[in-house]
C-alpha cells in the first residue's frame, strides 16, 4: 500500500514540478528590498602592521568614517549598490513575464474536469441504487501535439504564460437513487458529497528538496439527475449486458487549493571597493579595499486557489462483458462558471561573506537583509463550454464495481480518476 501512494505521490510531484516551471518564471511581481546595516570590524593589528607611524586617532576617525560610508544610501560605490543590484536579480527571476491570465483559466479549466469524482457514468440505469465514492484529477495541457513538448523547457522561458493547470477531486460518497422508488420512472437522480485536506512534506526527498511542502484541500458536491432513454437488454445468454442509454444533467461545486515553496535560483553579487581614506586632523593615509558576496536564497510561495460550478449535458450507453467486464462510452459539454485566484509571496534574507586579501582592512557582517516580493492574477474566468467524450473501464465483482473514468475535453484538457462503490 505505501508503495502504492509513493507512486501517486511521485506522479503528483511530476505534474506540479511541470506547474513550478511554468509558474516559476511568470509572476509579475513588484519586489521590495530592504537592506541590512553593514558592520565593519577594523584590523588594528594590520593597519599598525602596514602603517607603523599610524596613530590611533586616525584609525578611530576610520572607524567610523567606514561604517558611515557603507551605511550611506546615497553613496553610489558603497554596499547600497550591491544591495540595489540584488533586489533587481530577484526581481528579473520572479518577474519575467506579464500577468498570469492563461495559467489561470488552465487552473480554473481542470477544477472543473476534475467535478466528476466517483460518478456513475458507468452503470447508468441500475436497479434500485448506486454508493460510490472515488478520486478523479483534471489536467489543462497547452497542446495534445507531442512534438509540441520537444524543447519545452525552453518553451516555458520563450513563452512564459502557458494555457496549463492541475485539480483534483475527492468523493467521500456519491449515492444513486432509482426514482421508481419515489413513483418516477426512468429517472435516476443523485447526491454527492467529498473533499480532502493533505500535507506532502519530507515523506518524499525530491518533492521536499524542489517544492517545499505542499498543501492540498479539496471540497466538492453536487446533485445529478439522469433520465433512461432506452431499456437495458441482455444478449447473448446474459453473457453480454447492454445497460441502455441515458441523458444526464447535474450541478457541481469543486474547489481545490494548493499552496507550495518552490526552490528558485540563489542570486549572487560581488562586491568590489577600493579607495584611500585621508584623515584631514592628522594629514594619515590608509589605502583600503572590500572584496565580498553577498548571497540571496530566495523562496516564493505559491497559492492557486480555485473554485467552478458546472452544469453537464451528457448522453452515456455502456455494457457488461462475460459478468466481470464493464465498459462506457458517452458524449457531452460542460458549462462551468468560477474563478482562478493566483498569488504569490516571497520573504527572503541575504547572508554575506567576506574574503581576504593583501589589501583588505576589515571585514564586514550585514545584520538580515529582507527582499518581500507580492503578485497575483486573480478573478480569472475558465471557458464557458466544454465538450467532451468520456470513456469507462470497469470491473464487476457482483455488486461490487471498480471503474476508472477517462474523459477528453476537447480544449486539450482530461481526467482521469478511479471509482470503487456499491451498485444494485
Amino acid at each position: 500500500m505505501q508503495e502504492r501512494i509513493n507512486k501517486m505521490l511521485a506522479c503528483l510531484y511530476f505534474l506540479l514540478t511541470f506547474f513550478f516551471l511554468t509558474i516559476s518564471n511568470l509572476y509579475a511581481i513588484q519586489v521590495t528590498g530592504i537592506s541590512g546595516k553593514v558592520s565593519v570590524n577594523v584590523d588594528e593589528a594590520k593597519i599598525k602592521s602596514m602603517y607603523p607611524s599610524i596613530s590611533s586617532t586616525t584609525i578611530n576617525n576610520f572607524k567610523i568614517y567606514i561604517n558611515t560610508l557603507l551605511n550611506d544610501p546615497n553613496y553610489s560605490n558603497s554596499i547600497q549598490s550591491a544591495f540595489n543590484n540584488l533586489t533587481k536579480a530577484v526581481e528579473d527571476e520572479l518577474a519575467k513575464y506579464g500577468t498570469q491570465k492563461k495559467l489561470a483559466r488552465g487552473f480554473a479549466n481542470a477544477n472543473s474536469y476534475a467535478v466528476q469524482a466517483g460518478s456513475h457514468h458507468s452503470y447508468a440505469n441500475y436497479d434500485l441504487f448506486a454508493i460510490t465514492t472515488g478520486v478523479l484529477f483534471g489536467v489543462q495541457a497547452p497542446s495534445i501535439d507531442s512534438k509540441y513538448y520537444e524543447n519545452f523547457s525552453d518553451k516555458i522561458v520563450d513563452e512564459g504564460d502557458l494555457y496549463s493547470g492541475l485539480a483534483g477531486a475527492i468523493s467521500y460518497v456519491n449515492i444513486g437513487l432509482n426514482g421508481k422508488i419515489f413513483g418516477i420512472d426512468k429517472f435516476y437522480f443523485s447526491l454527492r458529497y467529498g473533499g480532502a485536506n493533505s500535507l506532502i512534506d519530507d515523506q518524499i526527498e525530491d518533492v521536499s528538496d524542489d517544492l517545499g511542502d505542499i498543501e492540498l484541500n479539496a471540497d466538492s458536491f453536487g446533485i445529478g439527475v439522469n433520465y433512461n432513454l432506452l431499456e437495458p437488454r441482455n444478449l447473448g445468454m446474459n453473457i453480454i449486458k447492454w445497460r441502455g442509454f441515458s441523458i444526464g444533467t447535474g450541478f457541481f461545486y469543486n474547489k481545490f487549493n494548493i499552496s507550495f515553496t518552490p526552490k528558485l535560483d540563489k542570486q549572487i553579487e560581488k562586491i568590489y571597493y577600493s579607495d584611500i581614506y585621508v584623515d584631514q586632523s592628522t594629514n594619515q593615509s590608509i589605502g583600503y579595499s572590500l572584496n565580498s558576496v553577498l548571497e540571496v536564497d530566495p523562496s516564493a510561495k505559491l497559492n492557486i486557489k480555485t473554485s467552478t460550478y458546472t452544469i453537464p449535458i451528457e448522453l452515456i450507453t455502456s455494457v457488461q462483458l462475460l459478468w466481470l467486464l464493464n465498459f462506457s462510452v458517452g458524449a457531452g459539454i460542460d458549462m462551468v462558471f468560477g474563478k482562478a485566484d493566483i498569488k504569490v509571496t516571497a520573504d527572503t534574507l541575504s547572508s554575506v561573506s567576506a574574503k581576504e586579501n593583501n589589501n583588505l582592512l576589515y571585514v564586514t557582517t550585514i545584520s538580515p537583509y529582507t527582499i518581500s516580493a507580492d503578485g497575483s492574477t486573480l478573478g480569472e474566468k475558465p471557458t464557458f463550454f466544454h465538450p467532451k467524450l468520456m470513456l469507462g473501464f470497469g470491473l464487476n465483482l457482483g455488486p461490487a464495481k471498480i471503474d476508472i473514468p477517462v474523459t477528453y475535453y476537447f480544449d486539450t484538457g482530461a481526467s482521469v480518476g478511479i471509482t470503487v462503490g456499491i451498485v444494485w
